[in-house]
């Protein structure tokens, strides 16, 4: 199967969670996803819910926002500035596509990594700027909201 036969869906047992599955159509999957959670959990398939049931070229073409369009799988939040949340702890059940989603989910932690290094770097930035515009006198007062942006754009 390619990766077009890829669905995504959030579950709500045992806890919630994104689950992938391959399948033909949006009927197979919806039944994949509940004999197979039956499968491993031992519930009953009345219990199974999930919501959000979509298609890899659904998350594509048209739900993805994100630059990379493999990332746009593990999308779960968005603003106008683009992603703001994504899937935690996804459940693969998708053997033929297993090793693009591992790949793909590892290529993802580690970007998100570097985004968090990237704000901490940011935030240490606008600390020694702040330190320089007090001076040799220490660390200044705490300033007024708003400030540094008065101070920056001055």
């Amino acid at each position: 199967m390619s990766k077009s036969s890829l669905f995504r869906a959030y579950c709500d047992w045992p806890y919630e969670t994104a689950v992938f599955v391959e399948a033909s159509n949006r009927h197979s999957a919806a039944h994949k996803i509940s004999c197979l959670i039956e499968a491993l959990y031992g519930c009953s398939p009345d219990d199974v819910s999930f919501y959000n049931l979509d298609s890899y070229d659904e998350l594509i073409d048209e739900k993805g926002v994100g630059d990379d369009l493999d990332f746009r799988l593990f999308e779960s939040g968005w603003d106008g500035d683009g992603v703001v949340s994504w899937v935690e702890s996804p459940l693969f059940l998708a053997p033929l596509n297993q090793p693009f989603l591992l790949a793909t989910w590892g290529r993802l932690q580690r970007h998100i990594e570097e985004l968090r290094l990237d704000d901490q770097i940011q935030v240490r930035n606008r600390m020694w700027l702040a330190y320089l515009a007090a001076g040799r006198g220490g660390w200044p007062k705490m300033p007024p909201v708003g400030a540094y942006a008065a101070w920056r754009e001055g």
